[in-house]
């Protein structure tokens, strides 16, 4: 059985099955353009929950800002995946490691 990490509902929305993500041709897989577009709407609510945490930071507690280290990581990584188009398998996003951002800061 394999296990889907991506929201139903979005998928739903798109007309993307989590069984019909991989259409096999030739022996190949081929991704659906379907798929690219909940990968987009995803990478936007990612953005806009970055945002609202933006907003909100004044109003966290002393020394919580910590916790949102790792959203530096994460704003990184969607900028690069807009710039492959939204392509989470897209060989340029294997070869940065996003591990290493907090440790830059």
């Amino acid at each position: 059985m394999q296990r889907g990490y991506l929201p139903t509902e979005v998928l739903i929305k798109n007309n993307v099955y989590f069984e019909n993500i991989w259409r096999k041709t030739g022996g190949e897989g081929i991704i659906a353009d379907e798929f690219y577009d909940v990968i987009l709407e995803i990478a936007a609510y990612a953005k806009k929950h970055l945002e609202l945490s933006r907003e909100l930071r004044d109003k966290l507690p002393k020394n919580s800002h910590r916790a949102l280290i790792l959203a530096i990581e994460a704003e990184e990584f969607l900028k690069d995946l807009e710039a492959a188009n939204f392509d989470p398998f897209d060989d340029s996003l294997r070869k940065i490691s996003y591990v290493q951002t907090p440790y830059k800061l």
